[in-house]
């Protein structure tokens, strides 16, 4: 770039703002907004002129985000770039300076290694930069704001070594696939965040080995912490750290979506005296095991998902009762209630309704739990139950204060499965909408046919809807999709 051209003239300020704006732009649509690559930001802005160079290298705010996933750096079929990624990390990290990092690990996972042809550099090789990489992140830690760590077994082994040197982290996600198909890791309890006194956002994942698992041992010192989430198939000594987690005074949202207990923790649950209580400050919670629920208290909770959405088998019939007996003791204000997965059972006629509070009910049938005929009479029957009037007609009597009402299908069994989308089903949303408070009802179904339809959705309720869409403005969509994951046909209704 010249130096007569205009943009030479500007502030460097705003320079400086623009800078931050691109990578701000690219952390928005997904894409990391530093990876160690001499073609991406911020190293290309060095390239541009002198005075864009001086400006970038001495913003240290640019060199923050540290992106280092070892299969996107060294896996790719042709070389990506010709620089060393570790002199590239050393150059960002000085740069730098002392501002707090953003830093986005992982470890070369040998499951997906090579599965897209022939690569550059072999398995040895990469787990021998991601020794040094991370090596260099650890001598970091003490910056660490934000730190995303997809870890295999020795490098867990290594994080151990940031307890009580974490003085600026506020989130960490743990991602522990890589942890080997063997699994069981019990000698290495994750506690190495539980001296981190800004931490407030804390996760813990398992995408790819359902069978990996650590124990997470916490203990209620953790005086900022107020998002917790666990999305591992199966746990094992953890429910102390659980009831320690949800103690925490500033716990406000809390994940814990495990679907396989292990036979001792289970009699340990089982043997807790029933008065044993946990009371939890906890707004937002989603939970798969009856268990942990019925000795918690959850006098602020607002919002409950229970059941999950993939691999769960909660039984309606176990799990309802014990909900309603917390909100009973509890005397919670819930308005939101998500049920995924646990359509299957008549509980779901004896406890929904009486909750009065509620506002927005939603039930989830994941493409893993089968949609069937069973759940859709349930629909039904719920659907007629939320025309109740009262005694002298001047209200609702079941769910008086419903605003949103959704269903969401992924995978019908048989193509009539959402035959509760009927004039009853259009009589219940008008009459909710004109008398009550309905704003807001989405309906979504995946049916096993090439030409999905819904046969008892009549052209006049179809007219009906829109136009109650009109006139009060409310949100309504009504859609169904072909089963197959290519060549999906969508229709939408509303």
């Amino acid at each position: 770039m010249s130096d007569t051209s205009p943009i030479q003239r500007l502030p460097a300020e705003l320079i400086l703002h623009a800078f931050t704006m691109a990578l701000e732009e690219l952390g928005e649509r997904g894409y990391a907004p530093t990876n160690p690559s001499p073609t991406d930001l911020p190293w290309s802005l060095t390239k541009v002129c002198r005075l864009w160079r001086k400006l970038a290298i001495d913003y240290p705010r640019l060199w923050t985000h540290m992106d280092v996933r070892i299969d996107l750096v060294y896996g790719s079929m042709t070389p990506r770039f010709a620089n060393d990624p570790v002199s590239l990390l050393r150059t960002a990290l000085e740069r730098s300076g002392r501002t707090p990092l953003h830093i986005c690990y992982a470890d070369p996972n040998p499951r997906f290694y090579g599965w897209r042809g022939p690569r550059t550099h072999s398995y040895t090789d990469l787990v021998t930069a991601g020794d040094t990489l991370f090596t260099l992140l650890i001598v970091n830690a003490n910056r660490w704001r934000k730190a995303e760590l997809r870890l295999s077994r020795p490098h867990i082994s290594v994080l151990r070594s940031v307890r009580g040197y974490l003085p600026m982290l506020r989130s960490i996600t743990l991602d522990t696939s890589d942890i080997g198909d063997d699994g069981h890791i019990t000698n290495i309890p994750l506690d190495a965040f539980e001296l981190a006194p800004s931490l407030e956002v804390m996760k813990v994942d398992m995408n790819f080995n359902p069978r990996a698992f650590i124990p997470l041992h916490l203990k209620p010192v953790l005086p900022s912490l107020t998002t917790f989430s666990d999305h591992r198939t199966c746990t094992f000594g953890m429910w102390p750290s659980y009831f320690a987690v949800l103690s925490t005074p500033s716990i406000r949202i809390c994940e814990i979506r495990f679907q396989e207990i292990a036979e001792g923790e289970r009699q340990e649950l089982v043997a807790l005296p029933p008065g044993k209580q946990w009371i939890s400050p906890v707004e937002d919670f989603t939970m798969c095991c009856d268990l942990l629920l019925r000795h918690l208290t959850l006098p602020n909770l607002q919002a409950m998902t229970l059941g999950y959405n993939g691999e769960c088998f909660v039984q309606a019939r176990d799990f309802l009762p014990t909900f309603r007996d917390v909100l009973t003791r509890s005397k919670s204000p819930l308005t939101h209630l998500c049920l995924c997965n646990i359509v299957e059972d008549e509980t779901i006629l004896e406890v929904v309704p009486t909750i009065g509070t509620l506002k927005d009910v939603s039930f989830v049938g994941s493409s893993l739990d089968t949609w069937t005929w069973r759940y859709s009479q349930i629909i039904q029957d719920l659907i007629v139950r939320l025309q109740t009037r009262t005694y002298m007609g001047s209200g609702f009597d079941v769910l008086p204060r419903l605003e949103s009402f959704d269903v969401t299908v992924y995978d019908c069994r048989d193509k009539e499965d959402l035959f509760f989308i009927n004039k009853t089903f259009v009589d219940m949303v008008v009459d909710r909408a004109r008398n009550g408070h309905l704003r807001s009802v989405n309906i979504f179904g995946v049916l096993p046919t090439s030409n999905p339809r819904l046969e008892g959705l009549a052209q006049d309720g179809v007219e009906e809807l829109r136009k109650l869409r009109q006139e009060l403005g409310m949100v309504i969509d009504i859609s169904v999709e072909s089963s197959g994951e290519e060549d999906a046909i969508r229709k939408s209704y509303i």
